[in-house]
């Protein structure tokens, strides 16, 4: 699971916490989480760094007033 808090993004599996990282600036900007190659065996050549977040383009969410739920909630509870 991925949760956005403010400048900050942070990974979830589960109950555990597993990446902190800064939020993307930039559309389709690619990040990595620090430490990600920490206790990789090592090998002669450097490992290929792929990305492991990338910051998708905002989705425009459709914006109702609170009144439209509780109407439906009226409506169904009757």
């Amino acid at each position: 699971e991925l949760q956005c808090a403010g400048s900050m993004v942070e990974i979830w599996h589960g109950e555990k916490r597993i990446a902190v990282h800064p939020r993307a600036l930039r559309q389709s900007q690619f990040l990595t989480a620090p430490g990600q190659w920490d206790g990789l065996k090592q090998s002669s050549s450097r490992p290929r760094r792929e990305p492991v977040a990338m910051q998708l383009p905002l989705v425009e969410v459709e914006r109702r007033s609170l009144d439209v739920y509780e109407q439906l909630a009226w409506a169904v509870n009757i």
